[in-house]
């Protein structure tokens, strides 16, 4: 009798927790179910659609000055690279060229080459810097709309040092001991941090593009994911670091601990590397078709995650 009794708890146990079990399975598919329904349901994504873009890689050396035969080979590439873009038929809506591609150029000085070979209304991603009043130099990305003007500027808040400022320390020290080399550093690599902070659209879907090191913020991506971006760029350059394969995958792993962090595709483009682009989940994007330094990508709703 007490061994019956046993066996008749010991099934009602099982049954029990098969029936939870049973209840866990059920809820954990309808949950799976809602997910995939959901993925890509963004607003934005959803009624623009999928999204064409073109990352621009580049291999152009750092130095302090650019030369004008530099400044001459650096604006060929450019043309080459929007001749070939409108080659490919592929009629992107954005086109995203790494920073220090042009340093001494400003967007709309190529209104017309973008109108001769880009979509209308298509938007460029560049970089590059501004005086302010003061006479300060600031670092920004730049959007310029294909037919129209810049629309959206984005400031560098986060310098590096020695490459975009020089720590008062060392000016100090360097003042007495190699004045030139200091002066020539504060002419050509002393910038200020900027406030502006505008966004930009690509058929509807709000862009926002930091800097170089500034990848590695999650403040600075978790603000423009804030001010309503709904896919984010880095613009970069790492001659300066003579194509260190260390400093570009720790670039690609940062890549894509943002887009995961903000649930949103993060894309970047490099001046001395290849380009490449997460999903909101953090997958690598692989390109539809590359075309010598050009990599295409179409983009669907299901690369953002649901805000």
């Amino acid at each position: 009798r007490v061994l019956f009794e046993t066996r008749a708890a010991l099934r009602r146990e099982l049954l029990a927790a098969g029936i939870v079990c049973a209840i866990v399975l059920l809820l954990s598919l309808i949950s799976y179910g809602e997910i995939r329904a959901r993925r890509g349901a963004d607003p934005a994504w959803s009624s623009a659609g999928a999204l064409r873009v073109v990352l621009v890689s580049s291999d152009f050396p750092s130095s302090l000055t650019i030369s004008e035969g530099e400044v001459h080979t650096r604006q060929v590439a450019m043309r080459q690279a929007l001749a070939q873009i409108e080659k490919s038929g592929f009629e992107p809506h954005l086109v995203a060229f790494p920073e220090g591609t042009r340093i001494r150029e400003y967007l709309p000085a190529y209104a017309e080459l973008f109108t001769a070979h880009l979509p209308q209304d298509s938007l460029v991603l560049d970089s590059g810097f501004r005086y302010t009043l003061a006479g300060k130099k600031i670092l920004e990305t730049r959007a310029y709309r294909v037919g129209g003007d810049v629309e959206g500027r984005i400031d560098k808040q986060l310098l590096f040092p020695f490459g975009e400022y020089v720590p008062s320390f060392f000016v100090l020290i360097g003042k007495w001991f190699a004045p030139r080399t200091i002066d020539s550093l504060l002419s050509h690599r002393d910038y200020d941090v900027g406030g502006s902070l505008m966004l930009a659209d690509a058929r509807g879907i709000k862009v926002g593009a930091r800097l170089c090191s500034e990848i590695f913020s999650p403040r600075l991506y978790r603000t423009l994911r804030e001010e309503g971006a709904k896919i984010l760029f880095d613009l970069s350059s790492i001659s300066m670091f003579h194509g260190s394969q260390t400093l570009i995958a720790q670039t690609r792993a940062a890549a894509r601990i943002r887009a995961v962090e903000n649930g949103l595709p993060t894309l970047i483009v490099l001046n001395g590397g290849l380009p490449s682009a997460y999903d909101c989940r953090g997958r690598e994007i692989k390109p539809e078709k590359v075309i010598e330094n050009l990599y295409f990508y179409t983009l669907p709703s299901s690369t953002a995650c649901p805000q």
